[in-house]
């Protein structure tokens, strides 16, 4: 048998903090495409391909776990090398987002001093990371989505599928463009994110879902919300904190690419004034990683998670969220 159909594996332990979460994942399936070889990853009696970011994610790999890397190809023992590497390398998925995210419960007063116990009257919500912020409120309420239910008649499906892959085109390319001008490598936080966002833009099991259900007829714009929500209600179910996280991830893309079939996007964030604070039901990463974080003076959302993409750029460019408010509604009715 010729070295090419050689099936190589090997086990490893890994031990990137908090596992193969989604930022480790992208750079891991950007590390296996650079090889011909098949590769696959097996972990808790599931496989699933190397050079696929969402399914890894959702094997749910932890650190400590023992997984199976398997490789068929000619350069199957350089792919095992270097992919055994990255994943026995504790830093590889940047820093810890569940240890980021828990870190200011413990963090001591850094430079913009400590804070008065709040009043009575004040509101609560979960903060996400340290800081105090203050600045005039900026409303931030998309309007809502819904699946519009039209039945596509055979001569129109073909081109309703290539209205929607020129929509996904068009959001992977934004996508692409943020995580380019991240002020951090793409490895690092804000780039690694967006390269995540890519990846289920990107999602060949996303996409051929996506283009079923447009051949029975559905529109484009019903097929990319049912087939996200799908895949969104998978990352839910899962055990792990940070990955049902990844839920809000696959309905901010889903949201995007629906947009971009009608034609249409979010408002942006970019107009916001110097410190205003962002005032929102919810923030996805899809919101964040392109907006002014420069000129952002901090978050209060109705819903969100300090696991959460947006909670991590947040930390990441300097200013505290809080989400899970309560009284939201006379917030949100503010003027």
């Amino acid at each position: 048998m010729s070295d090419d159909h050689l099936t190589l594996e090997r086990r490893v332990t890994v031990r990137i903090r908090d596992g193969l979460h989604a930022r480790p994942a992208a750079q891991f399936v950007k590390r296996a495409r650079g090889y011909a070889a098949e590769l696959w990853l097996d972990h808790g009696g599931r496989s699933a391909s190397a050079k696929n970011a969402v399914k890894l994610m959702l094997l749910a790999v932890k650190e400590n776990a023992e997984i199976v890397l398997r490789a068929e190809g000619a350069d199957a023992a350089a792919a095992l090398d270097e992919l055994t590497r990255f994943l026995e390398t504790e830093d590889e998925g940047t820093a810890s987002p569940l240890a980021a995210a828990a870190s200011h419960d413990a963090a001591p007063p850094g430079d913009k001093g400590t804070t008065a116990p709040l009043a009575t009257a004040a509101r609560r919500g979960i903060g996400a990371s340290p800081g105090v912020a203050l600045g005039p409120a900026f409303r931030y309420f998309p309007e809502t989505l819904e699946p519009p239910h039209h039945h596509v008649p055979d001569a129109a499906r073909p081109a309703e599928a290539a209205r929607y892959a020129a929509a996904a085109e068009r959001a992977a390319a934004a996508l692409g463009q943020c995580a380019a001008l991240a002020p951090e490598s793409d490895d690092a936080p804000i780039g690694g994110i967006a390269a995540a966002l890519v990846e289920i833009v990107r999602d060949a099991d996303l996409d051929a879902a996506i283009r079923l259900r447009i051949a029975e007829g559905m529109d484009a714009v019903t097929a990319v919300l049912d087939a996200g929500g799908e895949l969104a209600a998978t990352f839910a179910g899962l055990s792990d904190a940070y990955m049902q996280a990844r839920a809000e991830d696959v309905l901010s893309v889903s949201r995007a690419i629906a947009l971009a079939c009608l034609g249409r996007q979010d408002p942006s964030i970019a107009t916001i004034a110097e410190g205003a604070i962002i005032i929102a039901d919810e923030l996805t990463a899809w919101d964040l990683a392109r907006a002014p974080g420069a000129r952002i003076g901090g978050i209060v959302c109705a819903r969100g998670a300090a696991t959460a993409h947006a909670a991590i750029i947040a930390r990441t460019r300097g200013f505290p969220p809080s989400s899970a408010l309560p009284g939201w509604n006379r917030w949100r009715m503010a003027r």
